[in-house]
């Protein structure tokens, strides 16, 4: 009964798994829509029209019906996302939900 047991853990928890990134806000605004993520940039198409990619966090953007790799960073009080073309904007506060920005919880000090 326990070698029974050990292979359904063994099959429901597998030992290698491959997490989405945990998103932290979502912003939207007309035809934008940009999901932030807790995670470190690592899109090579995005860290390479980056200065400094280290500082930025892994998002996700739609725009016109087209997604796009993004990476996110705060710049004093501004949100500024940087896509995979290289396009970048700052994104307006009153599209966060729930008024949750990065740059408020930044101010925080979370």
């Amino acid at each position: 009964m326990n070698v029974l047991r050990a292979a359904v853990l063994a099959a429901c928890f597998p030992l290698t798994t491959t997490a989405a990134p945990v998103e932290l806000y979502t912003f939207e605004m007309g035809d934008v829509v940009a999901h932030l993520h807790d995670a470190p940039c690592t899109n090579t198409k995005v860290q390479s029209v980056l200065r400094e990619p280290g500082e930025f966090r892994a998002a996700d953007v739609e725009w016109q019906g087209q997604s796009y790799a993004a990476c996110w960073t705060v710049v004093g009080q501004q949100v500024v996302v940087v896509d995979e073309t290289g396009d970048s904007g700052f994104l307006q506060p009153e599209g966060f939900r729930n008024g949750k920005t990065p740059v408020s919880l930044k101010l925080l000090g979370a």
